[in-house]
């Protein structure tokens, strides 16, 4: 470790991932979109780069057009990020100072925890159970008793793929607000869940922002876009620690063709949907434990000969999550595994037969 480095940098615990290649393979791991975008897509978002657009800073404008009149907002409510995580460090970088209490879920998206660490906050976790429930008695009291200057909630939440009520939602934003701490609600996940929108509420309360992402309903992981809603008066407070051009020119086009074309994105999501279905039927007739979602993504649990399925997805190129220990209970020693077309989750099913059909044969 370089010996000039910040402490608290050097003591962060981080898994390296520099992007290995992961080309050959169906991958089913990440939680991006599992296949990719049509041909005449592509090729449709690509035409809109001309060679003047690679040597000039990206004109953003249009882009926030597009995203306010999708939400129907202002604008200027809007700050887009490459990337949510981007989004997540700015509010970082603009709101928590050294010992501020942030306070976040647990388990959940690994880089609460690392920005709180690399700014100096104190944490307070908000852990689940092994029934993937939130002591919400603790939760509240906590909002009460502890000088917060930030909450985070991804809700949905990853890993557990669960979600935190409308209604205990409503109610955090109103402690949060009448005792002014700053509500950040990561909706990664939102387009696959029933959870209700939250966008003009966010354009009015200061306490709340909205940390949202075009990589998982929208498919767009690879151009990191995200943006944040929120309060005209936040987002002109953020916008301060944002870098300029940030936002390149591929991410703009490809996001606004996605916009434009929303049925892709309703497809896909759809396609979701039915692919729980098909995987929640399977574990059924297989006694498997099915764990479903609210994102784009499901738990199984009870997968006999874990070293055989291992074998088997390697011989059809699959890559899927294995979670190991140190997770609820619930979801300890299952296997994640991503969403996409019902024909992919079909054919990905008949890895998993040959572990079944072994110990049937037994």
């Amino acid at each position: 470790m370089h010996n000039l480095a910040k402490n608290n940098v050097k003591n962060l615990l981080r898994f390296k991932d520099i992007g290995a290649n992961r080309e050959a393979f169906i991958r089913l791991d990440k939680n991006e979109r599992t296949i990719p975008f049509a041909k005449e897509n592509f090729k449709e978002i690509i035409s809109r780069i001309s060679s003047e657009d690679l040597v000039r800073y990206p004109d953003q404008s249009s882009l926030y057009e597009k995203i306010a009149d999708s939400l129907s907002v202002s604008p200027k409510n809007l700050l887009l990020t490459p990337g949510s995580d981007a989004g997540i460090k700015y509010i970082f970088e603009t709101f928590v100072n050294k010992n501020d209490y942030v306070g976040f879920l647990s388990p959940t998206y690994a880089m609460f925890e690392v920005y709180s660490k690399l700014f100096e906050a104190r944490i307070k976790k908000f852990t689940f159970n092994n029934s993937l429930e939130i002591d919400l008695e603790d939760l509240f009291h906590s909002l009460e008793n502890i000088e917060f200057k930030i909450i985070f909630i991804a809700n949905p939440n990853q890993p557990t793929g669960t979600s935190l009520s409308d209604k205990t939602i409503d109610k955090i934003i109103r402690i949060c607000e009448r005792k002014n701490i700053l509500l950040v609600i990561d909706q990664a996940y939102h387009d696959f869940s029933n959870l209700r929108p939250r966008e003009k509420e966010a354009c009015s309360n200061q306490n709340l922002i909205l940390v949202k992402t075009l990589s998982k309903g929208y498919g767009l992981a690879g151009v990191r876009l995200g943006f944040i809603v929120a309060h005209e008066e936040v987002t002109d407070v953020v916008y301060k620690v944002k870098p300029l051009a940030d936002i390149n020119i591929l991410a703009i086009k490809a996001a606004e063709y996605i916009l434009e074309n929303e049925n892709i994105h309703k497809k896909y999501v759809n396609d979701v949907k039915r692919s729980k279905k098909i995987v929640k039927d399977f574990c059924q007739s297989n006694d498997l434990i099915y764990l479903g979602s609210d994102s784009n993504f499901v738990h199984i649990r009870g997968i006999p000969c874990l070293d055989t399925l291992k074998d088997e997805l390697k011989k059809n190129n699959y890559l899927l999550r294995f979670n190991g220990e140190g997770l609820p209970a619930t979801i300890e020693n299952s296997v994640r595994i991503s969403l996409g077309p019902p024909k992919q989750t079909k054919e990905f099913l008949k890895c998993l037969e040959v572990p079944l059909n072994g110990l049937k044969a037994e």
